[in-house]
């Protein structure tokens, strides 16, 4: 099976330890309200694309999925959401100290219809698409009021510099009035009005970071929801660490094994050879009986040993502890001397 990820996996949607909340009358010269407002910008440039593409990936996969081609598509599409998705992570965890874990990697099935059907079923590209589409109309919206209040906030406060650049209008009272009209008749262009709108300017502008916060916070809450694992992913990516390690320690057991086996048994088999050698040799020469059958026997009790140390591996209970003992047991093997 082949496995693809766009981002680091994760065990579940976390938060950031917070920065220090600013107080009420520093809000809006904070960095984390600029970083707010910023995450709200930028989501913006990104929503017209993100909504086309969302509602293009749903047009083809009910349109053309009746193909073979048009199936393969619109699974590829379906895939590709994990990658807005991941852009949005990124931009909750740099902008909004939100740090949502990727949900479990797209791993590939064998099989062509397999691999097809897992593709326009991946949930997490589903769930990816449906944030896209739900916070188009979020975007515009908070954008558009966060703004608002940031611009006419600051507008007001200024205002008593730039109205005099303002063009004269005729009132309903037919005097000319230079600054902002608001119904027919009233204008800002005295002293104690201007003073009056900069005092609005200023409410506004302690409202604007409280506005963007609230519309943040349904961000936070959107992107833990859908663009974090759920808690069958979290399931699924935990059994597959499980057995991985599973895997892993079966590895690492054939390796003892095997080292075992070539480190223990079969070198005390090497021996046993040897001295087995040695006897027939022995014989062959017209050598001392005793002798020889001193050698089997030896041979017959490494024998012996090696079996055990066979039945102890095959068992799996215990390690060998031939690797310890080698050099004494070795002491022990060592063929006598040949005979004259």
């Amino acid at each position: 099976m082949t496995t693809m990820t766009v981002d680091r996996p994760g065990a579940g949607p976390t938060t950031r330890p917070a920065r220090r909340d600013p107080g009420f009358l520093t809000a809006p010269f904070a960095s984390r309200t600029w970083r707010e407002q910023a995450y709200l910008a930028l989501v913006l440039l990104l929503a017209p694309f993100a909504f086309t593409y969302a509602v293009l990936t749903v047009s083809l996969a009910a349109g053309i999925a009746v193909t073979v081609v048009g199936l393969v598509v619109a699974g590829a599409l379906v895939l590709g959401g994990r990658g807005w998705g991941a852009v949005h992570r990124g931009l909750a965890r740099e902008l909004l100290d939100v740090d949502v874990d990727a949900p479990a990697p797209y791993t590939r099935p064998r099989g062509f219809w397999r691999t097809v059907g897992s593709l326009i079923g991946d949930p997490a590209g589903w769930r990816a698409l449906l944030f896209m589409i739900v916070t188009f109309p979020l975007t515009v919206l908070s954008f558009v009021v966060s703004i608002t209040f940031l611009a006419t906030g600051l507008g007001l406060i200024t205002y008593g510099i730039w109205f005099r650049f303002l063009p004269e209008q005729t009132g309903a009272d037919g005097e000319l009035h230079r600054g902002a009209q608001l119904g027919s008749s009233y204008f800002l262009d005295t002293p104690p009005r201007i003073l009056l709108g900069m005092l609005a300017g200023v409410v506004l502008l302690y409202c604007w970071p409280w506005i963007t916060r609230t519309f943040t916070l349904l961000y936070r809450v959107l992107t833990a929801a859908l663009l974090g694992p759920t808690q069958a992913g979290l399931r699924v990516a935990e059994l597959e660490r499980s057995r991985t390690g599973a895997v892993d320690d079966a590895d690492a057991r054939l390796r003892s094994i095997e080292r075992d086996l070539h480190d223990g048994t079969q070198a005390r088999l090497v021996a046993v050879a040897m001295q087995l050698g040695e006897a027939r040799e022995h014989l062959a020469e017209g050598g001392d009986v005793a002798q020889a059958a001193e050698l089997l026997e030896t041979a017959h009790t490494s024998t012996k040993d090696a079996l055990t140390e066979l039945r102890e591996l095959a068992r799996g209970s215990t390690r060998p502890r031939w690797t310890a003992a080698w050099p004494s047991r070795s002491r022990r093997w060592r063929p006598g001397p040949r005979c004259p």
